[in-house]
């Protein structure tokens, strides 16, 4: 499901609770129906009103709402590392580390059965969930975190990709970095 598809999602069950939640409004004791009686003076109090206008149940949709409805989701490498905030410099780099771990899927899980996961397959990946609650299904979560993982363990994304291709100079390899 698309980042923003989510985000709208959660949005809208927000208010579904918020509305559900908020205590019915009292209407004026003359609307309120009475036990029948045949005394003429009762039923002359209990003469239907007119209904007044329903009030709204839900609050207005924030604007913010539709900026994010609006918002275009992030569709290539190049958008994702934008998004990630991650230098047009480095971009080289992290293209060849996560062309090689995943091909660029974020939903992929190894192939070995190690219960690696995601962008730059972490292992477990639990781990991404520093960077975001969506870890699981967002990759700009999961890029956020390779992005630290990556200058945190080798102090830049050429450093990390130098690592990868000196420890193991197989085309697709299957290994840690």
């Amino acid at each position: 499901m698309e980042v923003q598809t989510v985000r709208i999602i959660r949005m809208v069950l927000v208010i579904a609770i918020v509305a559900l939640l908020m205590p019915a409004a009292k209407r004026p004791q003359e609307e309120m129906a009475a036990p029948l009686s045949h005394n003429n003076e009762i039923q002359k109090q209990q003469t239907i009103k007119p209904a007044k206008e329903p009030q709204q149940t839900m609050p207005p949709k924030p604007q913010t709402v539709l900026a994010v409805s609006e918002a275009k989701p992030p569709s290539t490498k190049y958008d994702l590392m934008r998004a990630t905030g991650i230098p047009e410099s480095d971009w080289i780099s992290v293209d060849y580390i996560i062309e090689h771990e995943s091909s660029w899927r974020h939903n992929v899980w190894n192939k070995g059965g190690s219960g690696a996961y995601g962008l730059c397959q972490s292992l477990p990946a639990t781990k991404m969930a520093s960077a975001g609650d969506d870890y699981m299904t967002n990759p700009v979560t999961q890029l956020r975190w390779c992005h630290n993982y990556a200058i945190s363990r080798y102090g830049s994304w050429q450093a990390a990709a130098a690592f990868w291709k000196r420890t193991d100079p197989r085309p697709y390899p299957g290994h840690w970095w």
